[in-house]
């Protein structure tokens, strides 16, 4: 990041948002070959306290608001890095987000998801600004042979995650809607759209029983809210979420049933492909 930059068109603020994006984010963090759950979660905690520290919030969450906590940032805040998070409440407190900062000794999901999602905006506007004061900087562009590896060792993680399915353990993925994705992209994955229309109404379905079964206070207030105010073009995101996450589990269920070597055959599809874009 050119901080020589920061006067002649670049905020101080602009220039901060910008080099905490430069980190990887959240998404591709939790979905790499070397991804460790312990020191990622022990480095969101800390964030956390951080952030209730600099708050003075005095009551702090329990567990299971921390476990609810962490779903909804690796889950509606993937594009985000760590240096992020800390950097959204940081500006929220110096009065850079232009938000209401008050959380009333309450430091609950709907406060969090209120502060993080002015500080998208936010950014929005910082990465226009460096835009405009580097017209001459182009970002280093991915060659075909970084993209064929990050793609090989996301599907090498799915491929682990799926033999431990087989032996009867939880597919463990953090994002279970990446790799609906990528087996979708790669064609492994297929669903016809009467299939489709099933699995949402399911999702629906499934999404309003989460919603009625708020696992704290804190919980029951923001969900009772959604449910109060319920439409289905507001809450299409979590629903598809859900659609996709019921596909996978479907697709992999079966596979396990039918004994599919899931390794062999992604790597017949990424070999073929390999060959393609030589």
């Amino acid at each position: 990041m050119p901080q020589h930059l920061v006067g002649k068109g670049l905020s101080s603020i602009d220039y901060g948002i910008c080099v905490a994006k430069e980190q990887q984010n959240i998404g591709k963090l939790i979905t790499s070959s070397d991804f460790e759950q312990g020191v990622f979660l022990d480095e969101i905690g800390k964030t956390i306290m951080q952030v209730i520290g600099d708050l003075g919030v005095k009551t702090l969450p329990d567990k299971a608001a921390e476990i609810r906590i962490i779903h909804y940032i690796t889950s509606y805040y993937k594009d985000f890095t760590l240096s992020e998070l800390k950097k959204a409440f940081e500006l929220a407190i110096v009065g850079e987000l232009n938000i209401e900062i008050e959380h009333y000794n309450s430091f609950d999901i709907k406060y969090i998801c209120k502060i993080l999602n002015t500080y998208r905006k936010r950014r929005v506007k910082a990465l226009e600004a460096i835009k405009r004061a580097t017209p001459l900087l182009e970002a280093p562009k991915i060659t075909q042979e970084q993209k064929d590896k990050i793609r090989k060792e996301f599907l090498e993680s799915i491929c682990r995650c799926y033999d431990d399915y087989c032996n009867d353990k939880p597919f463990a993925m953090y994002s279970l809607t990446l790799a609906y994705d990528t087996l979708c992209e790669l064609g492994v994955l297929k669903i016809s759209n009467a299939k489709k229309r099933k699995l949402y109404a399911k999702a629906e379905k499934r999404y309003r029983i989460q919603l009625s079964h708020p696992e704290n206070k804190e919980q029951r207030n923001a969900f009772q809210e959604i449910l109060t105010n319920y439409d289905k073009r507001d809450n299409s995101e979590p629903i598809k979420r859900i659609a996709k996450e019921l596909s996978l589990m479907d697709f992999l269920n079966s596979c396990r049933v039918k004994k599919v070597d899931l390794r062999q055959k992604l790597s017949k599809i990424i070999s073929k492909q390999t060959k393609t874009n030589q």
